[in-house]
């Protein structure tokens, strides 16, 4: 039931934009494990727009349109972290939640620092390990937020 927080190769997932704007810190959300991995995110995408909180925070990344095909296909979500980990870790836990496909997200910032959530490991849980998974969840989004540059108030450190 816990997460995973761990540093990746920093540069696996190219930025479509600065990844610390004037808004808040930009991750990129990766789908793998399942066929379809781009209609997934299309899915989660549409699920979390929907949402008043993540409005204008959540855009496709997309490959460029292969030759033979007729449009291009979702890679990535970017996803603008300003205050809003509670309402995206409880989003996120509930589209998990109802996936048929072994589906797994992997949260990355700039840094290469990622989360990792698997849908299987969220089907069964009981309203108790949620509540306790979305705590913790919310808690690794504010990390993601923060960055490693800011301190444990959000801050910018002082050079």
């Amino acid at each position: 039931m816990s997460l995973r927080l761990c540093r990746s190769l920093a540069g696996v997932m190219p930025f479509a934009a600065e990844a610390r704007s004037n808004v808040g810190m930009r991750i990129i959300v990766a789908a793998d494990g399942c066929p379809g991995a781009g209609d997934e995110l299309r899915d989660l995408r549409s699920w979390l727009v929907a949402d008043d909180d993540l409005l204008g925070r959540v855009h496709p990344v997309e490959a460029p349109v292969a030759p033979g095909h007729l449009g291009p296909v979702i890679e990535a979500l970017s996803v603008v972290l300003t205050s809003v980990s509670g309402p995206l870790a409880t989003l996120i836990i509930g589209w998990l939640r109802h996936r048929r496909n072994e589906i797994t997200l992997t949260f990355t910032r700039p840094d290469g620092t990622s989360i990792t959530l698997e849908a299987s490991r969220y089907r069964n849980l009981t309203p108790d390990e949620l509540a306790k998974l979305t705590e913790e969840l919310v808690q690794r989004f504010e990390d993601l937020e923060r960055g490693p540059e800011d301190g444990p108030d959000g801050r910018p450190r002082r050079g």
